[in-house]
């Protein structure tokens, strides 16, 4: 687990999220938190290296902490997303940023 506070990406729908830690990393992170400008917090895992696909939800610091501390498992931690919403993240090649779309934890 690596702590670092640096920019990750900006997309309008979340605007700049930080990179606040990095859970699991092979060859990039894998599973991480962010922060927004709010200092909420976002529970990232990476999905698809050919499209540089994340999904992204929204999260307590308690659920947070219970599954680091084991408690919980990853996925309880993102079924328990704040008001079951989630962002699919994908990199728009075409305008070279990244898109943010908002949908339920239930249709990833």
């Amino acid at each position: 687990m690596t702590k670092t506070k640096g920019k990750w990406i900006h997309t309008q729908a979340l605007g700049t999220l930080l990179l606040e830690q990095v859970l699991v990393y092979f060859d990039v992170p894998e599973l991480f938190v962010c922060t927004d400008a709010n200092d909420h917090r976002y529970l990232v895992v990476f999905v698809d290296d050919d499209t540089l696909r994340y999904v992204a939800v929204p999260i307590s610091d308690a659920t947070l902490t219970a599954m680091l501390q084991g408690d919980i498992t990853m996925k309880q931690a993102f079924l328990r997303a704040n008001g079951g919403v989630a962002f699919n993240i994908h990199k728009d090649f075409s305008a070279g940023g990244f898109v943010a779309e908002r949908t339920t934890i239930q249709e990833i």
